[in-house]
Parts: C-alpha cells; sequence; structure tokens
C-alpha cells in the first residue's frame, strides 16, 4: 500500500498554510508574503481551486479573514523560533486533513530568508 502522505492527487482542493508574523513591525515581510499568497489565491479560483487557509501569525490570519478564502484553522502566538511541539498541532492539522482527503495538496506561503537585504516570499508544495 503506498504511504498516505505521498499520494498524489488531482488538485480540487487545497490547503494553504500561510506563515506572517503577529506583529507590524516586520512590514515589509508581511506584506510580501501576503501578496504572494493573493496572487496564489487569485491564480487557483480562476482554474476553479477550493481553497482553505491555515494561518499562523495574526497579520495573515486578520487579512485573509478580510480578504480571502475560509480559515479551516488559525495559529497565533507561535514563538519567533518555534520549537517542534509548538508546531505541532498544526502539523496535526494539515496531516488528518490530507490523509482524510479534506485536501489533495497542501502548500505552505512564507518568506525563505537569505540575507537581511533580502527575503523572498515562496508558495511550494509540502503535501
Amino acid at each position: 500500500a503506498e504511504q498516505p502522505l505521498l499520494q498524489e492527487r488531482p488538485e480540487k482542493k487545497i490547503g494553504l498554510l500561510l506563515i506572517s508574523g503577529d506583529r507590524g513591525l516586520a512590514g515589509a515581510y508581511n506584506a510580501n508574503v501576503l501578496r504572494k499568497a493573493a496572487a496564489q489565491i487569485s491564480a487557483w479560483e480562476k482554474a476553479e481551486v477550493q481553497i482553505n487557509l491555515i494561518t499562523v501569525g495574526k497579520k495573515g490570519r486578520d487579512f485573509m479573514l478580510r480578504h480571502g478564502p475560509p480559515l479551516r484553522a488559525e495559529f497565533t502566538g507561535l514563538s519567533d523560533r518555534p520549537t517542534s511541539n509548538d508546531i505541532a498541532p498544526v502539523a496535526s492539522v494539515l496531516i488528518e486533513d490530507f490523509i482524510a482527503g479534506q485536501f489533495d495538496a497542501i502548500y505552505m506561503d512564507y518568506t525563505e530568508f537569505h540575507s537581511t537585504l533580502r527575503q523572498d516570499p515562496m508558495v511550494k508544495m509540502v503535501l
């Protein structure tokens, strides 16, 4: 039997894990990651893909509550250096929903850190 987390299915229902900050001090960080998410969501909506969000961070949650697709789950108050215990509840939601068929694929929208002068917003498939 195939490992359930490695199944590939046609992407009709997508879970998007959006990682943003809890506070606005990271100005461009949050703006860039939200802009990238909005563009990707728009492309998926044009392709008639159903999207649900899992947000980590208040900025992403607040923006998506006003402008985005439905929230499946939200997590706030994680430290700047989260431990595996901090992210376990996030991982549980993603894994359980994927195995249950709630999502055909899960993508993560985050900022890839290169240096203090360069951070690139990315959207990558994780499941």
